[in-house]
């Protein structure tokens, strides 16, 4: 039973939306929609969603209902009066970081890149046994570049 003083947070991929192979294969449903308008009301405004997505992706997702999100995985929210707040650091994704994973993706089939303009995010769910071999790319990147 929802309280007065509940909160929702709904992260959107793997609970909203079953995992799919690709992110822009998921398409928002108007009764999904419809029933996070209801819960919003009946929560007096707190629910938030909470996704790896861009801001603009989950207006189309969920056509173009206003409700709060932490997007971009928190660097773009947009709080119950529809002001954004973005902490993106000026100049946004270094390139060198965009090459160094676009090479890495190159070598490792099975791994895709998807690049959200100010965010970067490395798939391998086509291969689970990349995630350590990843994850030691990415910290050699990230050590090179003094991050």
């Amino acid at each position: 039973m929802l309280t007065p003083d509940a909160a929702l947070f709904l992260d959107v991929d793997g609970t909203l939306f079953e995992l799919v192979s690709h992110p822009r294969e998921v398409t928002g449903e108007s009764g999904l929609t419809l029933l996070l308008q209801r819960l919003q009301r009946a929560l007096g405004g707190a629910l938030a969603l909470v996704t790896g997505r861009t801001l603009e992706d989950i207006d189309r997702i969920f056509h173009g209902l206003p409700l709060p999100v932490a997007a971009l995985h928190g660097a773009v929210r947009r709080d119950h009066s529809g002001r954004v707040h973005n902490r993106i650091p000026p100049g946004g994704m270094p390139q060198r970081l965009r090459e160094g994973l676009s090479q890495w993706v190159e070598q490792n089939p099975g791994a895709w890149l998807e690049d959200k303009g100010d965010a970067l995010a490395l798939h391998y769910r086509g291969d689970p046994s990349l995630a350590e071999p990843a994850r030691e790319w990415i910290e050699d990147l990230l050590r090179d570049a003094g991050e």
